[in-house]
């Protein structure tokens, strides 16, 4: 993989590439580049991140995303509340139905 704003010479070689660690379904990657100017690096990580992105998918890679279970104990608590809730949304809009008749009656058709 090449970028034209990557230094071909440089302490690390081309690019150093290297295996950091493991991370919840993640193997944790630590690329290494050198920039002949080091305002252009977010641009350039971008790149090489849509470039290796693209690289995987070419090659039917997938990268796992976590799975997160919620379990609810107390449904009939949530219930109440999302209730309470919707109650709550709903009087302003009503209020500001009748307001705007001027007159304390519903506007017509609603």
């Amino acid at each position: 993989m090449a970028h034209a704003a990557v230094l071909a010479d440089n302490d690390f070689g081309v690019l150093m590439l290297d295996l950091e660690g493991f991370g919840d379904s993640a193997l944790l990657f630590n690329l290494r580049i050198s920039l002949p100017e080091i305002n252009k690096a977010p641009n350039v990580q971008s790149d090489l991140r849509v470039a290796i992105l693209k690289a995987l998918r070419a090659a039917n890679i997938e990268i796992p995303f976590n799975q997160l279970d919620v379990n609810l104990r107390d449904i009939e608590s949530i219930k109440q509340a999302l209730a309470q809730a919707q109650e709550r949304a709903q009087k302003p809009r009503e209020e500001a139905r009748t307001a705007a008749t001027g007159n304390g009656r519903p506007v017509a058709g609603e």
